[in-house]
């Protein structure tokens, strides 16, 4: 299936190929947890951020929610909250209509707290068969104390295993230096123009077996297209559509209140054939 994103489009691997690699693919566990910020550091980037979380939600082969893929997100401003918890089993849609609910909050930023708690989560419903990716969505902006960050990275970085965490930013000023800090490489930090780079190395690394029998999801780049800062192109429509409605409900209302309405041609001979009937 084809899946359009920000700035690329992507193939998902086929039904058939996916079946086929089925029994390899079972055994290849992988429990993926998001931290969000929903702080007033990412207002602008808010829901382009929101929507690579879910877009990459939406290249991972459907039929692996079954068994194989296990997904969790936590969300932050000062504070933290678990927005979902890992639970092997539940259908992709349903992950998607749970990260379609983020909402923007505002507030101070404090990636360590959130840090924190997704470590409690790793430690208490990771699955030890699985792999396990972490992709935290923030800018770096954070208040914490560095103590706080060195801390809360250290351990989040040890439930991975050292090298099972991304952080992914749409901001133009981000701070290298606590991102790097929590994925413990730059390499794995990814900035705007690097956004189709993850979804072809890391979504490739979720979705692909161990075998490589099935297919991996192939990204085609698609030149000058911005990322997606409004909510959706769907609430867009819906204020199209109110806005012609209220248009047309305010035309409605001057033309009751009396102003002067505008007759074409067909009006003025319908008007003179009815007073020709009514002289008759």
């Amino acid at each position: 299936s084809i899946n359009t994103l920000m700035n690329f489009t992507t193939e998902t691997p086929s039904s058939s190929s996916s079946s086929a690699a089925g029994g390899s693919c079972e055994k290849d566990m992988v429990d993926l947890m998001f931290i969000i910020d929903t702080s007033a550091s990412v207002q602008k980037e808010f829901y382009a951020e929101k929507n690579f979380a879910l877009d990459l939600v939406r290249v991972l082969p459907e039929q692996d929610f079954t068994k194989r893929i296990s997904i969790a997100m936590v969300k932050f401003r000062g504070t933290a909250d678990i927005h979902f918890h890992f639970h092997p089993g539940r259908r992709r849609e349903d992950i998607i209509y749970d990260i379609e609910r983020v909402e923007h909050t505002g507030g101070e930023t404090s990636l360590a707290t959130a840090a924190e708690l997704a470590y409690r989560e790793i430690f208490r419903l990771r699955r030890p068969e699985a792999r396990l990716i972490v992709v935290i969505i923030t800018d770096g902006n954070s208040q914490d104390e560095w103590k706080d960050v060195k801390v809360a990275a250290k351990k989040l970085r040890a439930s991975t295993g050292g090298n099972g965490i991304y952080a992914v930013t749409l901001s133009e000023k981000y701070s290298v230096e606590e991102l790097r800090e929590y994925t413990g490489t730059e390499d794995n930090l990814y900035t705007n123009h690097r956004i189709d780079q993850f979804i072809q190395e890391v979504g490739n690394s979720i979705s692909r077996c161990p075998d490589g029998e099935r297919d991996g999801i192939k990204v085609t780049p698609v030149p000058d297209v911005e990322a997606s800062t409004t909510p959706s192109s769907t609430s867009m429509l819906f204020d199209l559509m109110n806005s012609t409605a209220t248009q047309l409900q305010d035309k409605q209302v001057r033309t009751k209140i009396g102003q002067p309405k505008k007759h074409n041609k067909e009006d003025e001979v319908a008007k003179a054939r009815d007073e020709v009937i009514v002289s008759s």
